[in-house]
């Protein structure tokens, strides 16, 4: 933005995804610190301690993904316009739990609508039309 010329225009999307990557990621980190905990279990007694901290990570995971999963739904409706921005929904579809299957749809109907793209996938297609 602070460039000279156009900006981004994919800019909104790239931020979000950014963000909900971020989410994801931090929420990844808290269940592998979940993991460990009940590693320990394992070893030794669980104790109160080692139920507060359960709990107290459950929680996080939880709120961090749940912001990531709002951060999603928003990004399922911005449409990506450049490669940049259909790359940046494939980043969050793959790092999301579950696939993201709505957003996932979004992300097919960006790369089909996408002309630079489609003409890179699908040369040959676009040579017979301009013929």
């Amino acid at each position: 933005m602070l460039a000279e010329g156009p900006g981004q225009p994919d800019h909104q999307l790239l931020d979000l995804c950014g963000d909900a990557l971020h989410l994801l990621k931090q929420a990844q980190s808290v269940h592998t610190q979940r993991d460990a905990v009940w590693a320990t279990r394992l070893r030794r007694e669980w104790t109160d301690h080692d139920r507060a901290r359960d709990d107290e990570l459950c929680e996080q995971g939880r709120r961090f993904e749940a912001q990531a999963s709002q951060l999603l739904r928003r990004a399922k409706k911005i449409r990506a316009t450049t490669a940049a921005g259909i790359y940046a929904k494939a980043l969050i579809v793959r790092a999301s739990a579950c696939g993201a299957p709505l957003l996932a749809m979004s992300l097919a109907e960006d790369l089909i609508d996408c002309p630079g793209l489609r003409q890179s996938l699908w040369p040959a297609e676009t040579a017979e039309a301009s013929s």
